[in-house]
């Protein structure tokens, strides 16, 4: 005569076992599918950063006025001219970086990495968009902010830096003005269609700015070796942007057109 509690057990166990079977059946492909979501984001992630690196390697390298505006560290003493070579240079790496960036799957980043990758397309959008316009040969308003604006810029007040400190960056940079504007002059040559009203605007108000946000800074120092350094460079920057506005107001003049 069969045991029937024997019966039970064996079909509990087999039933159990069945189950078994079937969760690891479903759990092998949710696992799979786990591992590839990782894989996807990860790679992701890797390539969000390298497009992150590529950009700033060349706003340091190349637009360390662009990035201390983005409050990237490490290039505050330094201004690069933009020639008409370095105006070609500049559209052939920011369309790698740009490539770059593009090539990066947001559906597959994490949630705090999208905001990151929306800020870079933008910031890259940006300066793309200047460089394939052709705004750097025909636009001179665009040179305020690569050179005197630039200044200003490392000049103010920041939380850590001491007025000296301020004082040499803008110094180091100032130094730069006359041969980032002789640059830009040749790259201007021959400009056309630009707002005149607006531009000759934005140079006297950059210029006012350097008379009056410039020496707060040098009297903070209290160097007199420093404070006679940069009034030097400023001085010869500030004969550079005036002959920059001359020429644009005498010789660009007749090729644009007032507001």
């Amino acid at each position: 005569m069969a045991n029937p509690r024997g019966g039970t057990l064996r079909n509990g166990i087999l039933a159990l076992a069945l189950a078994t079977m079937v969760a690891g059946a479903f759990a092998v492909p949710a696992a799979r599918a786990a591992g590839a979501d990782g894989a996807a984001t990860s790679a992701a992630s890797r390539r969000l950063r390298a497009a992150q690196s590529s950009w700033r390697a060349w706003l340091l390298a190349d637009r360390p006025d662009l990035a201390t505006r983005y409050g990237i560290k490490g290039a505050e003493d330094r201004l690069m001219p933009l020639s008409e070579s370095g105006i070609d240079s500049a559209r052939v790496r920011v369309a790698r970086v740009r490539d770059a960036a593009r090539r990066v799957d947001r559906a597959a980043l994490p949630a705090n990495e999208t905001a990151a990758l929306d800020t870079l397309h933008a910031r890259i959008e940006r300066e793309w968009a200047t460089l394939e316009s052709g705004a750097w040969r025909r636009e001179p308003g665009l040179y305020a902010a690569l050179t005197l604006e630039a200044v200003l810029d490392v000049a103010a007040p920041r939380k850590g830096v001491s007025p000296c400190e301020r004082s040499r960056r803008a110094m180091r940079r100032l130094l730069v003005v006359p041969e980032a504007l002789r640059a830009a002059q040749v790259s201007l040559r021959d400009a056309s269609g630009f707002d005149r009203d607006s531009t000759l605007a934005r140079w006297e108000a950059v210029l006012f700015r350097l008379r009056t946000e410039l020496p707060p800074t040098l009297l903070a120092c209290r160097e007199p070796r420093r404070v006679a350094e940069v009034v030097e460079a400023d001085s010869a920057a500030l004969a550079a942007a005036q002959r920059f506005v001359r020429f644009v107001r005498e010789d660009l003049v007749q090729s644009a057109r007032p507001r």
